[in-house]
């Protein structure tokens, strides 16, 4: 059994700082798209590239939380902040998501409602429910609230891609 990353933060064991990275985005359909760019790039870097399914599964959880950020826990003119870090020798990666609405999103164990049929939007959350080997809600202060998960990816790919 591999150890994870508390949600409250990296262990005495972090990763070294080649392998955490963070940014601060745009709260705007815009800031979700760079932070879906720039996790694969940051993978890519780190061994896994765009095109494994590990690369794929962080490309989607990126974009969801992200996604959710900007819609119901951005203001106008503000930002979100991504971080990235793998830890357990290169094999689990914590995703951050953190915004400015503590008031909206996800809550630790709520149940996730299933939006019916026809609706158009609701099923983010789900989506990281399925694809994250782990999931969280972080309220580190009054201001802010951080929606993590984890991902059991694997070893990187040997580098003769």
């Amino acid at each position: 059994m591999t150890s994870t990353i508390p949600p409250d933060g990296l262990p005495a064991d972090a990763p070294s700082p080649a392998r955490c990275v963070q940014s601060l985005l745009s709260s705007c359909p815009r800031g979700a798209r760079r932070a879906r760019w720039l996790a694969v790039r940051w993978l890519e870097e780190w061994g896994w590239p765009p095109r494994c399914v590990a690369s794929q599964d962080v490309a989607l959880l990126v974009s969801e939380l992200a996604t959710n950020a900007v819609l119901h826990g951005g203001r106008p003119g503000w930002y979100f902040g991504l971080r990235l870090a793998v830890a357990d020798g290169g094999t689990t990666l914590l995703v951050e998501v953190t915004d400015v609405a503590p008031e909206q999103g996800p809550t630790n164990g709520q149940a996730l409602a299933v939006p019916g049929t026809d609706s158009e939007t609701g099923r983010g959350m789900l989506l990281v429910d399925t694809i994250a080997d782990r999931w969280g809600v972080r309220h580190a202060d009054p201001f802010t609230k951080t929606v993590w998960c984890q991902l059991d990816l694997g070893r990187p790919e040997p580098s003769g891609r």
